[in-house]
């Protein structure tokens, strides 16, 4: 079986782009018999970033449309937009028929009038699965708060994604709440598949907590993104009244240093390699999940940054449900899914314990049993492989 993973450029999106490299290689390591490549497209690819992909990568930069001078005028911008897309498809189309693919995966999938005519084109020679890591139409909703092109975009998300499912062959889900929507518009249960995100657990030292009397937490932005929550962050900053010092460093976006003058202090690192990534993580008493999930209308996620903070034995500040997380444990502290600035002063107390006895073992070894990438992988391949020889036996039997 031949399976293409297509996906626009993310490079730029640390948080994204970490995500999907550890996806394509797990998929290229545990997918016996069978070939595994990629299809990256944008406007302009830094082919550098994608040196640690162990997969074969094709790479297909689209030409920026050259429209009718017309069609940019307000009232013209839906056929606009449809007109852009096609660009883009068509565009993709010759790359995928030539590499013959028996499972494509489209990440992401924006729909439209021109996305369901890409899909019925590629269901005359292939088996199509969308992944969906987020609910795009809320997505788009908060970004047409700040200009009415996405606003058209959402327009047309909302219209056209209830018929997608007349055309793919299967939907890989994030979370529970992703998936929900497919089941909703009618697909079958047993084509929707529930991959939540996963990390390579290593075998690793770990190392005891910092002794020092500033107590550090860590949130991996990735992206400045609304859903992030950083203002959220700031705000509990404010409010702090604890005794012991506070240091939150946030790492993946720039941002000004900031000392609130009550015994708190947020610093920013832009840039990090995944090698001083782990080197770092160690340093701090505890990590932060993304804090405004609400903005997107979603309570359910399976945050990577998460699972990078339990697999290296750190206690976290979740904000959401997790997909993976259906229990009460001592190294969750279960925040609200909303705007309240959170109380640090009760974080410790649920902490003081784990950093005074150093159980950071613990920690790790439930994110082995509970958010290994490889056991999640295995089902994955098992889904695919369910799809790819049904329908083939289906065809046998025309």
């Amino acid at each position: 079986m031949r399976l293409l993973y297509v996906y626009g450029d993310v490079s730029k999106q640390s948080g994204v782009f970490n995500k999907v490299q550890s996806h394509i290689n797990g998929l290229f390591r545990n997918f016996e018999n069978s070939e595994v490549e990629v299809l990256i497209f944008g406007e302009r690819i830094n082919i550098r970033a994608y040196s640690g992909f162990k997969a074969p990568i094709h790479m297909i930069e689209i030409p920026k449309f050259q429209a009718n001078p017309l069609l940019r005028k307000k009232p013209f911008w839906g056929i606009l937009y449809e007109k852009e897309l096609w660009n883009t498809y068509k565009s993709l189309l010759p790359s995928i028929i030539k590499l013959n693919p028996d499972i494509i995966v489209l990440r992401d999938f924006a729909m439209s009038q021109s996305g369901i005519k890409f899909l019925q084109k590629l269901n005359q020679f292939t088996k199509v699965v969308l992944e969906s890591n987020t609910l795009i139409d809320s997505e788009l909703a908060l970004k047409a708060l700040e200009n009415n092109w996405h606003k058209v975009e959402n327009l047309k998300e909302k219209k056209w994604r209830q018929h997608a499912c007349k055309h793919i062959s299967g939907v890989i889900a994030v979370t529970n709440e992703l998936a929900e929507q497919y089941w909703v518009l009618g697909f079958e249960n047993e084509k929707v598949h529930i991959f939540s995100n996963g990390i390579e657990v290593l075998e690793t030292e770990l190392n005891d907590f910092p002794n020092s009397e500033e107590i550090r937490g860590v949130f991996l932005a990735g992206t400045g993104s609304k859903w992030n929550g950083v203002d959220r962050l700031i705000e509990s900053l404010k409010i702090y009244t604890g005794k012991e010092a506070l240091r939150i460093d946030v790492l993946g976006i720039s941002g000004e240093s900031e000392d609130f003058g009550n015994n708190t202090r947020i610093e920013y690192y832009s840039v990090l390699t995944q090698q001083q990534l782990n080197s770092a993580i160690s340093k701090y008493h505890f990590g932060i999940s993304t804090l405004a999930l609400y903005r997107k209308g979603m309570n359910e996620a399976s945050a990577l940054k998460v699972r990078t903070y339990l697999a290296n034995g750190l206690p976290i500040v979740l904000a959401y449900d997790d997909t993976d997380i259906n229990e009460i444990l001592p190294f969750v502290y279960n925040a609200s899914n909303d705007s309240k600035p959170l109380k640090f002063e009760l974080i410790f107390s649920q902490f003081r314990g784990i950093w005074k006895n150093n159980t950071k073992k613990d920690i790790y070894l439930f994110a082995k049993k509970n958010l290994d990438f490889k056991n999640k992988q295995i089902k994955l391949i098992a889904f695919l492989d369910s799809i790819h020889c049904c329908e083939s036996a289906l065809k046998e039997t025309k």
